[in-house]
């Protein structure tokens, strides 16, 4: 009955999130009750024509069916307690705001993220790319009404192998971008040491990722402001100058812009754009660092930005047009991998020769590492548009020990005295860069002592290196990450499988729901959403990116605390993702214990479940 009640489904508007339909089924509402009584009073009626056998296995049916619920409400008291702040009571770091699983923003997507090209088929861009919008933002990466729509909750049989592998798809994503220079070449030879160039002589190779057309039906549909989601540059006679006006960039004003020359740039085209925001989305699982995105369109025979370098890692894609690149190596040693944007070169800055020098057509890559001067100009008759991925920034090594330092000093400054020792009397009135020239022929008993208290100094910072925690500087770089993140974009086979796919579907030609998710058991498998979408930290809280939105820190940093004697569970998701375990694997002695906890998790949409094969 279920699978014809969800073949018969046209999900359209009638759709409802997973979540609120499972608490209203919970809740019973009125018209439910009616129905639920009138089959109730049917069952009754075939029960009292049966044979006697019948009617005993009706019972015996019966009996089973309140032993099961009692084990279930057993079930739901333990997912109550396994949580020391249930969703209604959870803090943010931050503010006061609550973890609630209605307000995740997870989507899934329309379709796989699959690296292989695919024949792209004729639409209409306008209708399609850009989809209906909640407070300026995409609603969700799989649009209500969309054909995909119908394939949430309608694989449940599926098995393991069927779910995306997200580091798989990642790979293949990102393989796509640098073909036909394997990830072997490129990470070993190229990441952070020296640009790249492919031609390829394939036009259509980036056209699942984003079009002028795509840029038009933005501004129609969705509430691009200037300076937060636009901006308008240019760059003529040595000068680089924004032309922003304030307010929503409407449409006549902003391709009044461009036809005087003005160079457009989308700062954050995954907010508005499904395929761009799926992309990005997955693509932090290779990288472990956010991903983000920005779009140029540039008229004919103009340049909108002067000669810089960029502090992160960028991949040029060439989507329309054609740009003439000029990308010039770092100019002293100091200058590689440098944490800060450079300013504006001029024309009397001496650049040296470019390392690469070359028109990009649709299709073509242009790989940067930070620290490499840049600066492209539109070829005359030709426009050009280009969409610049970008990752690595602050993603360093001085990042790491800036996070291990901190909580060394911390442990340092609670466990040793001498960390706790004042200052020695007179120290600011001999040591400070007034002072730096201070020799022994000058004053003999400030130099001495300056002497002894950088000696004092460094013998601290020895014994601090013996507090250094790598595991809980790792902890502190993946908490940031996971507050940037964007919100995981579920594939449909994850969906499915998910407290945001899975469970209850509204049956509008019907007028009632469709049956409660299936109980979690201690045979059913399960893993993590995505590995950045949730990080346990050493004081039992579980960050979680699942509240974030597209827009960038948008939304305050939430986490759960975990119970200590439930946390091993969740270390061992962690450790096995993205493989599959089954409850009965998770390393907490109570049975009832690990059902709670894998219950708690996919009800907040932390955790994939499977029925057992």
């Amino acid at each position: 009955l279920i699978e014809k009640d969800m073949a018969d489904l046209k999900l359209g508007k009638q759709q409802v999130s997973a979540y609120a339909a499972y608490q209203r089924l919970k809740q019973q509402p009125p018209a439910i009750q009616l129905q639920d009584q009138q089959v109730n009073r049917e069952k009754k009626r075939q029960h009292s024509n049966n044979s006697t056998e019948n009617s005993a296995n009706a019972a015996t049916g019966s009996s089973k069916k309140k032993k099961a619920k009692l084990q279930e409400q057993s079930v739901s008291a333990k997912v109550e307690k396994a949580f020391s702040k249930s969703p209604s009571t959870t803090s943010t770091t931050s503010s006061s705001k609550k973890l609630k699983p209605q307000q995740h923003q997870v989507a899934s997507n329309g379709a796989a993220l699959s690296g292989k090209k695919k024949k792209r088929k004729k639409r209409n861009k306008q209708s399609e790319s850009c989809q209906p919008k909640q407070d300026g933002l995409v609603a969700s990466a799989m649009p209500i009404g969309s054909d995909s729509s119908a394939e949430i909750g309608s694989n449940s049989d599926t098995e393991d192998d069927s779910v995306i592998d997200p580091i798989v798809e990642a790979t293949e994503v990102f393989k796509e971008i640098i073909a036909p220079i394997s990830t072997e070449q490129f990470f070993g030879t190229y990441w952070e040491r020296k640009p790249l160039l492919v031609k390829r002589n394939s036009p259509s190779h980036y056209d699942d990722w984003f079009s002028t057309a795509d840029f038009d039906s933005m501004l129609r549909n969705h509430r691009v402001m200037f300076g937060e989601h636009l901006d308008v540059t240019s760059y003529r006679d040595g000068k680089r100058e924004t032309h922003n006006p304030e307010g929503r960039a409407l449409v006549s004003q902003t391709w009044q812009f461009y036809q005087s020359g003005c160079s457009l740039r989308l700062l954050c085209p995954q907010v508005f754009h499904d395929r761009v925001y799926q992309k990005l989305s997955i693509l932090h699982e290779l990288f472990g660092s956010f991903v983000g995105a920005n779009v140029y369109l540039t008229p004919p025979g103009t340049q909108g930005f002067a000669p810089h370098w960029d502090d992160i890692e960028a991949f040029v894609m060439q989507l329309e047009g054609r740009k003439h690149w000029r990308v010039y190596a770092p100019r002293s040693p100091n200058e590689r991998l440098p944490r800060e944007s450079s300013g504006n070169f001029g024309p009397k800055d001496r650049l040296g020769q470019p390392v690469i020098d070359a028109v990009l057509e649709p299709g073509d890559l242009l790989y940067m590492p930070r620290g490499f001067i840049h600066q492209g100009r539109c070829l005359d008759g030709w426009h050009s548009l280009h969409i610049t991925v970008s990752t690595y920034q602050k993603f360093a090594w001085t990042d790491l020990l800036a996070e291990a330092i901190s909580g060394a000093l911390e442990r340092a400054t609670t466990q040793d005295e001498e960390f706790r020792r004042g200052l020695p009397l007179g120290l600011l009135g001999f040591a400070g860069s007034a002072f730096g020239s201070l020799t022994a022929a000058s004053r003999d008993d400030w130099a001495n002592r300056r002497r002894e208290a950088e000696e004092f100094c460094r013998s601290l910072l020895a014994r601090l290196s013996g507090h250094i925690s790598l595991d809980e500087a790792a902890d502190r770089i993946a908490c940031g990450q996971v507050r940037d993140a964007l919100p995981p974009a579920l594939d449909p086979s994850e969906a499915s499988c998910s407290a945001f796919g899975a469970g209850p579907v509204w049956d509008a030609r019907r007028g009632r729901l469709t049956a409660a998710p299936p109980a979690v058991t201690l045979k059913s498998r399960i893993r993590l959403v995505r590995r950045s979408a949730a990080r346990l930290t050493g004081d039992g809280r579980l960050h979680s990116s699942l509240g974030n939105t597209r827009v960038f820190r948008e939304a305050e940093p939430a986490y759960l605390d975990v119970e200590p004697a439930l946390a091993p569970g969740v270390a061992a998701l962690a450790a096995a993702y993205p493989t599959f375990l089954t409850v009965a694997e998770l390393p907490i002695a109570d049975p009832e214990d690990r059902v709670a906890l894998a219950a708690g998790l996919h009800d907040r949409g932390l955790l994939l479940v499977r029925e057992q094969r």
